[in-house]
């Protein structure tokens, strides 16, 4: 039986207010009907995108049919994670969702159609101040031009895309539905139930004999259908080659890069940065074995903290004024909406029975970004509040800024306004701390992430570059293949000093994020930047914060690398990243002072 309280029973003021998006489902019922009778009439477009007028005119509907249909969208899918198990929440977003379907599919033929236009009339149109709100989506389109097939093409690659997305599925249904573990022992020689879920509580536990036998068995779970998943991802691989080879891409890599907009350079630099300055993660390991007091440190250990949190609970009234003291160096009008949005209803904050786990961050343009939360009164709750709010203010201020055509920033900018808040947190809380333990902890936190999304997200970047390469070359690849060559990784970014189970050569094979082709350096990546920025708003001040908030009003209104350097962050350049481990150094050498403090 739940001990979460039913959702009635949640005052109203720890609710969002979705009244904000539709005043009652029969209105959202009767705009759902309105769009779905005008969606088929845009078939009458095809094969007539030849003047500005009629292009106009086409982009104008779909701009107004899209926005409304996120809206749907977003009111559905919201209310229904306050109840997962509310079946007209469940029909209503399966409703909208096809709806997606069927208006991507109708309105298929237009870039192929516009693609066909010479490379001087679309900069003709590009350069028409009628369809400046568009310039970004022709400028696509000449870009893309050798990349986009013929509608017939486009048509066998919908069908392929049908079932090539299945490795995932594959994925998802053996890791929740086949996969099996056995008991592990504790050091007392108790034998404990062993999950995925279970194994997360393992590994952060003070129980060393608990936390190394969970590793195995996690693992090595894995390894026992090692000729499975090293099938289902290799197939993966060939399904992503062929698109990018189907496409006209140099490579499955080229592909990704180019659909965000990134250039190799970026990738290459994050790479080489990262191998650089791996010396930092073992400095990281081996403040760790001093703390725990190892003779050796093992991978196992990672994930525990043996430092005691300095505080018992925060409630989330008290964790809306520290999210808000720490983003005061963003100003005045940042601070005042941030306010805004944490105070009017924008945020559902509590748990409740049958409520969607875990936290993020959504919204419709011209309405309000919506937070869901499940608040705990713990630190790891107050920075998901300030990391969502990130999320939020980025959306709000691109929102406000740009039209609904250039509002949507892309993915490999969507984790940056976060990780900034994140940053800003940690920072406040540390400068705030009485005592070393506390220092250590809000320390500890800090380089724990950096390792965690930097140096391992950039270890799984690089082994899904060397795999693609080693196929794009015609390299034949056994499953022990797969397993060396990421054991062999594993030994490089933990350094010699760090104990690792042969087990861990299976790890690749339960990383969900690889049948996401090339999109983990992304989050390596955002936290790079957001360092960057932080750091730059501490030495330079207004101007770098400005700059900064620039960047959050920027949208999709240029490419995210421009954007970026104009906010301060030049990932093209090898010394930014060098600045970012420069910050992170502070850290290590922070740590280090307090711990010779205690030892003399």
């Amino acid at each position: 039986m739940s001990t979460l309280p039913k959702r009635a029973e949640i005052e109203e003021q720890y609710k969002w207010d979705l009244t904000q998006y539709c005043v009652l489902n029969e209105q959202w019922k009767k705009e759902y009907d309105e769009i779905a009778k005008q969606i088929p009439s845009l078939k009458k477009y095809s094969g007539k995108l030849t003047n500005k007028e009629t292009i106009l005119e086409y982009f104008n509907i779909v701009r107004d049919l899209d926005q409304k249909l996120s809206v749907l969208a977003v009111y559905a899918s919201c209310h229904r994670d306050e109840d997962v198990t509310n079946p007209e929440y469940q029909k209503m977003l399966g409703l909208v969702e096809n709806l997606y379907v069927e208006f991507s599919v109708i309105t298929s033929f237009s870039q192929p159609q516009l693609s066909t236009l010479s490379d001087q009339t679309l900069t003709q149109l590009m350069n028409e101040p009628s369809l400046k709100d568009y310039n970004r989506l022709i400028a696509s389109i000449i870009r893309d031009k050798k990349h986009i097939l013929s509608e017939q093409e486009e048509l066998i690659m919908e069908g392929v895309g049908a079932f090539s997305g299945g490795f995932s599925q594959n994925f998802t249904n053996f890791e929740n539905g086949d996969l099996k573990f056995k008991k592990v022992q504790d050091k007392d020689g108790n034998k404990r139930p062993m999950s995925i879920i279970h194994a997360s509580d393992y590994l952060r536990d003070e129980d060393r004999v608990l936390r190394k036998n969970a590793y195995n068995e996690l693992k090595g779970a894995y390894g026992r259908y090692n000729n499975f998943l090293y099938s289902n991802y290799l197939n993966n691989i060939k399904s992503t080659c062929f698109s990018a080879k189907t496409y006209h891409y140099d490579s499955a890599l080229d592909q990704a890069l180019k659909n965000e907009e990134v250039t190799k350079q970026v990738y290459d630099n994050l790479i080489l940065s990262v191998n650089k300055h791996l010396q930092i993660d073992y400095d990281y390991f081996e403040l760790k074995r001093k703390i725990m007091g190892l003779d050796k440190f093992a991978i196992y250990d990672i994930y525990y903290n043996p430092i005691p949190k300095p505080f018992k609970k925060i409630s989330y009234n008290e964790a809306v004024d520290i999210v808000l003291s720490a983003c005061q160096v963003l100003g005045e009008e940042y601070c005042d909406y941030l306010k805004t949005l944490l105070t009017s209803r924008c945020v559902d904050v509590l748990p409740n029975e049958n409520k969607r786990s875990g936290a993020y961050s959504t919204g419709a343009y011209g309405k309000p970004p919506l937070v869901l939360l499940n608040y705990g009164n713990k630190y790891d709750d107050v920075s998901t509040l300030a990391h969502e709010m990130g999320h939020s203010m980025h959306t709000y201020l691109s929102n406000k800024n740009q039209p609904y055509t250039k509002a949507g920033y892309t993915i490999f900018l969507a984790e940056i306004a976060s990780t900034v808040n994140e940053c800003l947190l940690n920072r406040l809380m540390l400068s705030e701390a009485k005592t070393n333990q506390e220092k250590l902890y809000y320390i500890n936190e800090f380089l724990s992430t950096f390792h965690a999304t930097v140096f391992r997200q950039t270890m799984f970047a690089e082994y899904e570059q060397t795999m693609h390469n080693l196929y794009e070359t015609n390299q034949a690849l056994s499953a022990q293949d797969f397993n060396n060559i990421y054991y062999d990784l594993v030994k490089k970014y933990f350094g010699p000093q760090v104990e690792c189970p042969e087990s861990v050569k299976y790890e690749w094979s339960c990383i969900p994020h690889f049948y996401r082709d090339f999109y983990v350096y992304k989050y390596a990546t955002g936290l790079i930047s957001a360092i960057v920025i932080v750091n730059n708003i501490i030495k330079e001040g207004a101007s770098a914060r400005d700059k900064y908030i620039n960047f959050l009003s920027s949208g999709n209104s240029s490419d995210p690398i421009t954007l970026l350097k104009q906010a301060g962050v030049d990932l093209e350049d090898p010394k930014t990243f060098d600045l970012a481990f420069d910050y992170v150094k502070e850290y290590i050498n922070l740590q280090n002072t307090i711990l010779d403090k205690q030892k003399n």
